[in-house]
């Protein structure tokens, strides 16, 4: 076996020894001489377990000088773990290279880090491409269906004990059909000991291949789809990125928009543009913040919390006259202004219409519509004369539609402050118009053409018919009082003692009841004499009644439109029940005129008349005959 030394070489070549290896460097001891199986190796070292231990150790010494050396990079084989040491007999600090002759490719550094196309990582990994756009390829590890692949982050608890990093969080990709375009980005947040799994499911946003976004939900179908269960609090939320909040203005506050918190904008389109210029202008904008008003003269209490919605009131392009308007206030006492910066009302237009809720004179209607005209009368904001409709529901079923209604009122002039109203007329849900007074019409007509009719059938009784009514004058109530609930008509014994408390007037007509008795007939009275209405008042109102008052009433809680009755209250946490506010309702059955379609009573008397006129051309032949005999 050659061996030739020089220059610090050893050179070894051409070798015969056992196996048919160029050298094996070992220390032959019994047992340890066995050569690897598979193929003889051109180099073998083996460990010595009789000194300490079986690995076997090839190491590596730099020696530039002419004294020993403690730099050194030692390889280490011990049940089929390779290692790779470098550094000194002091510390282990030396850098380890991986490449070829010309490039270096990957670099493990004295610090730990890792870099793979840069010999000065400075991070744990460190990956840099020469030129151009760099990629980092994650795939399965298998073709079958279904696979992921992902990116799982760890952490330790923070201010508290901690036993070692868990598992946080994952970023995972994979398609959610079998085919492109189905392409997804799911990121993961473990809950409660989830984390501590291998499988961590509760994702919390997905990123689909059509740039839509799901929050809450593995199906975004808009560009941002925000989803959540049938629990918790979900939202967005704006704030501030101190969390002692921001300065006010202390002055000059007049001239500026202050305390708005949040904005959301719009741009317009690269080809809509406003001002000539190529950058696109907003043309949509939600303010967050506070009202124009202010509390003080220092601008540090606003008014109102509001929120204010401005949209561009052009849209031809190059026009510069466009300006982003505000064109709604939503204020935080529940007013909102159309056209107006300062609604006084639920809703308040520029138009000075307005509608409101319960309360108000509204005799507890469930909706009203205000048209104003003229100056402020009385100090309640409206105008010098208004006049409002009002709407109601009772939200029943099984045909009692009448007490759906919608009434209208009239300003009579009698009050100083606009609350003194006439109850003109009322459309109620079974097409029925009832009508406070006579009524004037000019030209009035009905549809009646045939082609619309079925099943006719000629009135072959009519006489017998109008004899069963009886026509009476009398005096009837022409004006419902505005406060009229529950039972409030007079009875005929009644009437002579209150008739000076309503209007009335003399009439000709029928009974509704007694042409309701007439089964042919019944179907011409409209209506029921009474209707259930739903009372409701709020807690300052309600401790305002008697006691023998406040126990006709229940208690209910309201929470936007969400009504729970006392039982489902008491069964919510007490942050829960924090969102709801009190209300007590009652249900009162009040009196309700009944109507008659006197045109229907019209029809049958004319053929009560046609009845008559054939009888008497029946007897005046036979008057003739009689005469001519």
């Amino acid at each position: 076996m050659p061996i030739e030394g020089s220059a610090g070489t050893l050179d070894i070549e051409n070798a015969t020894l056992r196996s048919n290896a160029i050298a094996v460097l070992a220390n032959l001891v019994t047992g340890n001489d066995r050569v690897r199986e598979g193929g003889a190796p051109a180099l073998e070292v083996y460990g010595d377990p009789s000194n300490g231990g079986n690995e076997a150790r090839l190491e590596l010494v730099s020696n530039t000088a002419a004294v020993s050396s403690s730099a050194f990079t030692r390889l280490t084989s011990n049940a089929g773990v390779f290692s790779i040491e470098t550094g000194t007999n002091a510390s282990d600090n030396g850098t380890i290279t991986f490449g070829g002759f010309a490039n270096e490719r990957l670099r493990i550094g004295s610090d730990g880090n890792v870099g793979i196309g840069t010999t000065s990582p400075d991070y744990p990994l460190d990956v840099k491409k020469s030129a151009g756009d760099i990629e980092i390829r994650i795939e399965p590890g298998s073709d079958a269906q279904g696979n992921e692949s992902g990116i799982r982050f760890d952490a330790t608890f923070e201010a508290t004990a901690d036993n070692g990093p868990r598992r946080a969080a994952d970023l995972r990709v994979g398609y959610n059909g079998g085919a492109w375009g189905t392409e997804y980005m799911s990121f993961r947040v473990g809950t409660g000991g989830q984390n501590d799994v291998q499988a961590l499911t509760t994702e919390r946003m997905r990123i689909k291949g059509n740039g839509n976004v799901g929050i809450g939900t593995t199906n975004p179908s808009k560009t941002l789809d925000i989803g959540f269960a049938d629990y918790g609090y979900p939202g967005i939320r704006f704030t501030h990125t101190d969390p002692n909040g921001i300065d006010r203005l202390s002055s000059g506050y007049e001239g500026f928009f202050t305390g708005i918190e949040a904005v959301i904008e719009r741009y317009a389109d690269k080809n809509v543009r406003y001002s000539g210029s190529n950058v696109p202008e907003v043309t949509h904008r939600i303010n967050l913040g506070y009202s124009d008003s202010y509390l003080d003269s220092n601008g540090f209490y606003p008014e109102f919390h509001e929120m204010h919605f401005e949209v561009m009131n052009k849209v031809n392009q190059g026009d510069s006259t466009a300006t982003l308007d505000r064109i709604m206030t939503l204020r935080g006492n529940g007013n909102v202004g159309i056209g107006v910066t300062n609604p006084v009302k639920r809703l308040h237009t520029k138009g000075e219409t307005v509608i409101g809720t319960a309360g108000d004179n509204y005799q507890n209607e469930l909706g009203s519509l205000y048209f104003v005209r003229g100056a402020t009368r009385g100090g309640n904001g409206f105008g010098d004369r208004h006049h409002y409709i009002a709407t109601r529901t009772n939200g029943q079923t099984g045909g009692n539609y009448v007490s759906n209604r919608m009434s209208f009122y009239i300003d009579d002039g009698t009050s100083t402050d606009g609350t003194s109203h006439i109850k003109t007329m009322e459309l109620n849900g079974l097409g029925n118009v009832i009508v406070a007074g006579s009524v004037s019409a000019s030209g009035q007509t009905l549809t009646s053409d045939d082609r619309i009719k079925y099943n006719e059938q000629s009135v072959s009784n009519a006489l017998t018919l109008i004899n069963q009514l009886v026509p009476q004058k009398y005096e009837k109530i022409s004006k419902v009082p505005a406060s009229a609930e529950g039972v409030w008509i007079p009875t005929d014994e009644e009437w002579e003692n209150v008739k000076e408390d309503y209007t009335y007037g003399d009439e000709f007509g029928f009974i509704a009841q007694d042409v309701r008795a007439v089964p042919e007939l019944a179907f011409l009275v409209h209506g029921e004499e009474s209707r259930t209405d739903t009372k409701t008042s709020t807690p300052e109102e309600y401790s305002n009644l008697t006691t023998e008052e406040q126990a006709t009433y229940t208690p209910s809680y309201v929470y936007d439109s969400n009504v729970i009755t006392q039982a489902e209250y008491s069964n919510l946490n007490p942050e829960e029940q924090g969102l709801y506010s009190t209300q007590y309702t009652k249900q009162i059955e009040t009196q309700t005129p009944l109507a008659l379609n006197y045109q229907g009573l019209f029809v049958v008397a004319i053929g009560a008349i046609k009845e008559l006129k054939a009888k008497n051309d029946a007897l005046e032949a036979r008057i003739m005959a009689l005469e001519s005999a």
